[in-house]
């Protein structure tokens, strides 16, 4: 296999990985539903996306792979190459967007009064925590229970 990806152009390693990684994501999303049928098929790509970035960095290059674009960067006498790659399909289905710059009229709205803030007191967590263990009667409720069940337990305990 390894040998059939030394044959091929950077280009079309790096086209061969984007596509791969594609396919891999969607294996992911069907495995995640319990749709994969075949899940080897994860391991093969997996594979085959390690081979393919095997024989690029052979050569002393690099895939630069973004959401928008993607680069293969070249390292040759020291210098840095950097080539744009642009999938086929990407580039048959884009369209010429229009841009529309849709102003809108910015509205003044009535400014509202703040509210004084008061600071809550300040209080010494020692003595909390005593005054809780005194009227629990050694019950002890984990924080992440329910209010009425912390409630119940110490009803209880007390009568």
């Amino acid at each position: 296999m390894i040998n059939e990806l030394r044959k091929k152009a950077n280009k079309e390693l790096a086209n061969l990985i984007i596509q791969m990684k594609s396919q891999l994501l969607e294996y992911r999303f069907k495995a995640a539903m319990g749709s994969l049928e075949k899940t080897h098929q994860m391991k093969l790509a997996k594979k085959t996306i390690a081979m393919a970035y095997t024989v690029l960095r052979e050569r002393n290059v690099d895939l630069l792979i973004s959401s928008s674009d993607h680069a293969l960067v070249e390292y040759k006498d020291g210098k840095r190459i950097v080539t744009s790659i642009k999938d086929k399909k990407e580039v048959s289905n884009e369209q010429p967007k229009k841009v529309v710059k849709v102003e809108e009229s910015k509205k003044e709205e009535p400014k509202k009064e703040a509210k004084p803030t008061t600071k809550p007191k300040k209080v010494n967590n020692t003595e909390v925590g005593k005054k809780n263990k005194q009227n629990s009667n050694n019950v002890q409720v984990s924080k992440g229970q329910n209010a009425n069940k912390t409630r119940m337990i110490r009803n209880q305990a007390k009568g």
